[in-house]
């Protein structure tokens, strides 16, 4: 309701959020020694040599297009911009019957995505059109349910 009610409420929240989530990130990639441009992001366990973060958009994937275009991509490029890009996620939920669809476009679009993972793809997305989907947007789409039945190397 926030979103509609306290617009500006909202956006000085997601802004402290996304400053402190940059401050936290350069913090710890000092301390780990990691470069602020490359980011090795858990489950599944990926290294980036241009991204060094990783946006979970696991309650965004709520939310309407216009609401996530208008309060949530200005906020995620403002935090994957200094790390040169990174990695975004949603889960798909049968539960919350949400697969994403409704956003996919938005969030991949930035050009600070560079990369992209679904939690449990498979039940929701076919595979050979994602992938194709993905290489027209130039974000790589880490797929993690493994191979489909009967998928080889070769095909």
């Amino acid at each position: 309701m926030d979103f509609y009610k306290h617009p500006d409420f909202v956006k000085e929240l997601f802004a402290r959020i996304s400053k402190v989530y940059i401050e936290f990130s350069e913090i710890q990639k000092k301390i780990v020694s990691e470069p602020n441009n490359q980011g090795i992001h858990g489950n599944p366990n990926v290294r980036m040599e241009k991204g060094g973060v990783r946006l979970c958009e696991d309650v965004a994937v709520m939310l309407s297009p216009k609401i996530y275009r208008s309060f949530c991509r200005p906020f995620n490029d403002m935090c994957l911009k200094p790390f040169e890009g990174g990695m975004v996620h949603f889960c798909c939920s049968p539960a919350a019957e949400v697969d994403g669809r409704h956003i996919l476009n938005e969030v991949i679009s930035s050009p600070y995505v560079k990369a992209f993972t679904f939690g449990s793809p498979g039940k929701f997305y076919n595979f050979k059109e994602t992938v194709e989907h993905f290489q027209k947007k130039h974000v790589c789409l880490v797929w993690t349910d493994g191979p489909l039945q009967g998928q080889t190397v070769e095909n």
